[in-house]
Order: structure tokens, then C-alpha cells, then sequence
């Protein structure tokens, strides 16, 4: 007969045998003929879901130049904790981001946001997970400083397309609520392919977009990035 004790001991050896899961992906290109071109991207990323809780962290550092002209120079640092609730397609979630990025009006900038979130969508091949919340968003070096409030409304979702192919998505919009109108939003998809089962090796597509309402004088507002690469799974 088990008892409450015994119990709590499984749970407390289920929650400690539950792996973290890493990924690494590298990508790089280089070309030196009629123009000089050199690019490369790389990702770290871990996650650990037990039935009570999961935990996402990534890090993700970009560049490339032209003629031995940078164009692009940015690291991302961002992570997600979610409080499950087992039997129920509610959760709670808090995420930490921050940016760096030397061709934005901003140098840093740090963002955090807590709220609920619901399992819209549950299969053994499919998931999707729709979350809204309140938080700050803070930057560094640009003309707006302060540290503000923004809302978080958004989607992130996966699909296990075939046994070797899988596709992992997600939309966030990031009302300011200091200054009425304004907001940041962004959207992210990455295609993975499995080439060698052995080595957990894959090729990997995917492409970001982030759109800022407002931005200093001389910034896109919009950013877009297509990463290629081989990722490594264990």
C-alpha cells in the first residue's frame, strides 16, 4: 500500500530523473569573390518539462558583414519558467528576455512579463499554448530610457510533421501601456529536418521578425532574419 510519503518521494524522483533536453545549432557562410561577404549564427538552447513544470533558457548570438562592413551584430538572452497545473489547460508563465543589438536606437535592452496561459491545442503531434500577460520592457542608449509598462499577447506552438520533420512557431504582440498606440511586436518559425539519427544531427531553417512602432530617428522598424544551419540534439 502506498502512502502519502511514498507518494511525494515519486514525485520528488520523477521531477529529479526528468533530463534537460539541449540543443546547439552553428551556421556560417562565407564568400570571397567579386564581394566579400561572412556571416555566422549560433544558438544554444535547454528545456526541462516535468508535469508540474517546464523551463525553456536560450542564447543566441548573430553577425555578418559586406566588404568588412558589419551589418548585423546581435546576442539574445531569453528564458521561460511555467508553473503547470496538472488536469487543468491552465498554467501560469514568467519569461525574462534581454537584447543586445548594434544596429538598433537601443543598445540593451532587458524585458520580463508574467501572466497565464492556456493549452489551446494538446496531440501526441501537435501543441499550441496562447499566453497574455503584464510586464516592463527597459531600454539602454536610446531616446526613450524609462522603464515602462507593456502588456504580452501571443501564441507559441509545435508540430511533429512526419518521424524526421518537425516545425516550431510563435507570435507575441507587446502593447506600450505608457504611451497609447505604440508597441513591439514579433514572430518567429523553424523547419528542422533530421539528416543523421546517430549523431542527432539536422538541418535547420528558420526565419525572425520584430516590428517597433516607435524608434529613434534613422532605425528600421522593421528586422528580419533567415538562420541557417545544422543543429545538434541531446
Amino acid at each position: 500500500v502506498l502512502t502519502q510519503d511514498d507518494d511525494a518521494e515519486a514525485e520528488v524522483a520523477e521531477e529529479a530523473a526528468a533530463p534537460w533536453k539541449w540543443s546547439a545549432l552553428i551556421g556560417a557562410t562565407y564568400v570571397d569573390g567579386n564581394t566579400e561577404e561572412a556571416s555566422v549564427n549560433a544558438s544554444l538552447a535547454v528545456r526541462r518539462e516535468t508535469e508540474e513544470e517546464r523551463t525553456q533558457l536560450s542564447a543566441s548570438y548573430y553577425y555578418s558583414e559586406s566588404k568588412k562592413v558589419r551589418s548585423d551584430n546581435k546576442t539574445a538572452v531569453k528564458g521561460r519558467h511555467d508553473w503547470l497545473l496538472p488536469g487543468s489547460k491552465w498554467f501560469w508563465f514568467a519569461d525574462l528576455g534581454w537584447d543586445y543589438d548594434s544596429f538598433k536606437g537601443w543598445d540593451h535592452r532587458l524585458n520580463g512579463h508574467i501572466g497565464p496561459g492556456y493549452h489551446l491545442v494538446e496531440k501526441d503531434d501537435y501543441f499550441l499554448d496562447v499566453l497574455a500577460g503584464i510586464g516592463f520592457v527597459k531600454e539602454w542608449g536610446s531616446d526613450n530610457d524609462d522603464w515602462r509598462p507593456e502588456a504580452l499577447i501571443g501564441f507559441d506552438g509545435a508540430w511533429q510533421i512526419t518521424e524526421k520533420q518537425s516545425l516550431e512557431f510563435d507570435a507575441f504582440y507587446y502593447p506600450d501601456l505608457d504611451d497609447t498606440g505604440e508597441f513591439r511586436s514579433t514572430a518567429s518559425a523553424a523547419w528542422k529536418v533530421l539528416l543523421d539519427e546517430e549523431m542527432n544531427m539536422s538541418l535547420a531553417l528558420g526565419v525572425e521578425w520584430e516590428h517597433e512602432s516607435k524608434v529613434d530617428p534613422g532605425t528600421r522598424k522593421n528586422d528580419t532574419r533567415v538562420i541557417l544551419g545544422l543543429q545538434f540534439d541531446w
